[in-house]
């Protein structure tokens, strides 16, 4: 990779009803589907993209908590 890489997070809008979706009140997209994605910040490409790993089941906690 290079220099230019960035991580960050974003949100896909859904208005749906899904136990995988985030509520962020403040934000512009207030609720939808969460990913991390990495990027090259100087040409846009995209490296990588994934969901933010919160499932129905634990609502994104550890195994242990």
């Amino acid at each position: 990779f290079g220099t230019y890489i960035a991580i960050d997070e974003m949100m896909i809008r859904f208005f749906g009803h899904s136990h995988f979706t985030h509520r962020v009140k403040n934000k512009p997209v207030k609720e939808g589907y969460k990913w991390f994605v990495m990027v090259d910040s100087k040409t846009s490409y995209v490296y990588n993209i994934t969901p933010d790993g919160q499932t129905a089941g634990n609502n994104g906690r550890g195994a242990d908590e």
